[in-house]
């Protein structure tokens, strides 16, 4: 990265993009930190009344990992399809916690680190 005069551009533009993506970083992770307290809230007691593989709400920091897999949509079935065969109503939890992760805050991310590169990159080239 030293030795090489457009790496350093990439890695000094790269930095100065920070800031507007981490404006829209910390609102997806106060959007999941928002869902996590709502399941937790909805689906803790269904691991008393109907077992262990209703495990991933069990506790706030197990609803924080178990949604901060599903944002990634790794094993999104696997935090899901408990609580989907326990009641179709759950279901809309999770459709809006995806439509409103994946589908239009992801999106968002995506779109403001690019805007956010390309006038940099356009303000090199003019130079």
């Amino acid at each position: 990265v030293l030795s090489n005069r457009s790496a350093r551009f990439v890695f000094r533009a790269s930095m100065r993009c920070l800031w507007p993506v981490a404006r829209v970083l910390s609102l997806a992770l106060f959007t999941v930190l928002l869902f996590a307290l709502i399941g937790y809230g909805a689906f803790s007691s269904a691991r008393d009344t109907l077992g262990d593989r209703f495990r991933f709400f069990a506790d706030y920091g197990a609803a924080l990992d178990s949604l901060g897999v599903a944002v990634t949509t790794a094993n999104f079935p696997d935090v899901m399809m408990p609580y989907y065969n326990d009641g179709y109503f759950h279901s809309a939890f999770f459709l809006a916690f995806m439509v409103i992760t994946t589908f239009l805050l992801m999106n968002v991310v995506l779109a403001v680190t690019f805007q956010a590169f390309s006038e940099l990159m356009c303000a090199r080239v003019v130079k």
